[in-house]
């Protein structure tokens, strides 16, 4: 199948993705935003190489994006990313993991945790993202952000925002 744009927003029923979906290589954009139930994406996501746009924003029951993200380098939009600070989980995605994300436009992430790993989130090279929009959640702070990522250099949009602005 040569389906290249799914859009399932609001989709308020949907707790999870089939796994199969992962076997639709040309998909580019996905659109889950406002899934409020969706847990979790699928660990086989690596497999949509070809993905651009990734929205996620509004979906309050997602609490990680599993590592095979990471290999999905050509994303332009990430919307509702969840990245962990303090540690790299076996299946969960950390702020390092945001360095391989070269052609990224916009960017808006939510980062969990209760302190940042600043050695691992120095390696990340955020300076190259017109748009940045970042929600603090547990422990992390906007003073700790800034110090681990150092954004500021080109960045032409960046915002510290609440979890209702970003719809998380």
């Amino acid at each position: 199948m040569h389906l290249r744009s799914l859009h399932l927003p609001w989709s308020n029923q949907l707790e999870g993705l089939p796994e199969r979906l992962c076997n639709l290589l040309n998909l580019e954009y996905l659109d889950l935003m406002g899934c409020q139930n969706l847990k979790q994406l699928p660990d086989s996501i690596g497999k949509l190489i070809n993905m651009r746009f990734l929205y996620t924003n509004g979906c309050h029951a997602l609490i990680h994006y599993p590592q095979g993200v990471r290999i999905l380098t050509s994303f332009r939009q990430l919307k509702g990313l969840i990245a962990r600070a303090d540690r790299n989980e076996a299946k969960e995605w950390s702020l390092v993991d945001l360095e391989n994300l070269k052609h990224l436009l916009v960017l808006h992430f939510k980062v969990v945790g209760n302190s940042i790993d600043m050695a691992q989130a120095r390696k990340v090279h955020l300076q190259n993202i017109p748009k940045i929009w970042i929600f603090l959640a547990g422990n992390i702070q906007k003073a700790d952000i800034n110090e681990a990522l150092d954004p500021h250099k080109t960045i032409l949009d960046l915002k510290f925002v609440d979890d209702y602005w970003m719809g998380f």
